[in-house]
């Protein structure tokens, strides 16, 4: 399976990053295929292959000559998360975003559905650590259901108290970085992450965390989420999430990857 991502990778990345007007979308895509910019909120997908073609003009139009490079792949069955940076050039230069694509891949090995986070908006120069911080993890491979039930633990004591979450689950040495946020927005140790997510609590009266797909890869654990939550002004908001975890020799997170979208409306379309 591993082996055969590879490969679909390296054709997606041609699809994405092609200025030709037909890329081979029927090589890797089903017919049938549901592509979504969560970003844009529920009721936003594209379907077909001539959905796929709308979708690659809509983000060609936002970022002309785009290119896409794949940086991580955490492969699943069925689900497959892929982290990976959009880099374009402007004004002399390079910008570009990461972002976190999600693949349910069908016992044809094509893509059927297709789910990006990311935000052009918060494009930037192109710099060593636009894709994130890499840190080395550890441990074996875990039985799938094994990361089930972390992901769920770990959401579960983070609706509940995030300061308790971060040291039952986070490294002291821990990295964390809100991708797409800037440099000024990573978190480096268990101390300060425990001192943000006071701030962030302090700001709710409740929040309530749905876990979507889950899948992992040796010391990598990946998942998306939408999180509901009403502010003491009485505002709810559901933001959707991606996040890519790697987890060290004791099973806690050393590195964090999180993708946060903007928050949706209250009422989304359905």
């Amino acid at each position: 399976m591993t082996r055969y991502v590879d490969h679909l990778a390296d054709a997606w990345t041609e699809c994405w990053s092609t200025d030709d007007d037909a890329p081979a979308f029927a090589r890797i895509y089903a017919r049938d295929i549901v592509w979504w910019d969560v970003a844009r909120g529920r009721g936003a997908e594209q379907t077909g292959h001539d959905g796929l073609t709308r979708a690659r003009a809509e983000v060609r139009a936002r970022a002309p000559r785009v290119r896409v490079f794949v940086e991580r792949l955490v492969a699943g069955d069925p689900w497959v998360a892929v982290e990976f940076v959009a880099i374009t050039p402007e004004g002399g230069g390079r910008v570009g975003v990461p972002g976190c694509a999600w693949w349910r891949v069908d016992d044809d090995g094509r893509i059927v559905r297709e789910h990006w986070y990311w935000d052009w908006s918060l494009r930037r120069p192109v710099t060593n650590d636009l894709a994130g911080h890499a840190v080395a993890g550890g441990g074996e491979a875990r039985d799938p259901r094994w990361y089930r039930t972390f992901v769920a633990e770990l959401m579960g004591t983070w609706d509940g108290d995030p300061p308790i979450m971060v040291d039952a689950f986070y490294a002291p040495d821990v990295v964390f970085d809100t991708m797409g946020a800037g440099p000024e927005l990573v978190i480096r140790g268990a101390d300060a992450l425990r001192a943000a997510e006071r701030r962030l609590a302090e700001q709710l009266v409740e929040r309530s965390t749905k876990v979507g797909e889950v899948v992992g890869m040796g010391p990598v654990v990946a998942f998306t989420h939408l999180t509901e939550a009403r502010t003491e002004r009485g505002t709810r908001r559901t933001t959707p999430a991606a996040r890519v975890l790697t987890l060290g020799e004791d099973d806690r997170i050393v590195g964090d990857h999180t993708y946060l979208l903007r928050a949706w409306p209250a009422r989304g379309s359905r």
